[in-house]
């Protein structure tokens, strides 16, 4: 029988129920990307007075972990977050503005107790553990 506590510390993503605090396996992770980096020296495109480009897609990119020989790693599910891909515009004396695209959800994990939260794509999180109903 499933308590409210269960309930409380499990979530649900795509019509999948993971718990929190469950192990899984990872092959790949979230890292966020610009499609046009800060020009400090203004020499490139179009520039605002302080050298950064007016224009920057920021998109998030899933890349294979580092330092993982067998193409993955074990992990602790901590949970889940809604992420956006958009664009980061200048407008003058208004500052910047961001304006999001598209949004997904992805999983915020860890692979020890003791390390940094990671992110990673739904489709790179495989479950080792069942999660009782």
């Amino acid at each position: 029988m499933t308590t409210d506590a269960d309930r409380a510390a499990s979530v649900r993503v795509r019509g999948c129920r993971h718990a929190l605090g469950e192990r899984g396996r990872v092959t790949h992770r979230l890292v966020r990307t610009s499609s046009d980096p800060p020009r400090r020296d203004g020499s490139v495109g179009s520039t605002n007075p302080r050298g950064y480009s007016y224009r920057t897609e920021k998109t998030w990119v899933a890349e294979p972990l580092p330092d993982s020989p067998d193409g993955g790693a074990d992990v602790i599910l901590v949970g889940v977050r809604t992420l956006s891909d958009g664009v980061r515009q200048w407008w003058g004396e208004d500052g910047w503005t961001y304006s999001p695209t598209r949004f997904f959800p992805a999983l915020l994990v860890v692979s020890s107790l003791r390390s940094k939260p990671f992110l990673v794509p739904l489709e790179a999180y495989t479950a080792t553990e069942e999660v009782s109903e």
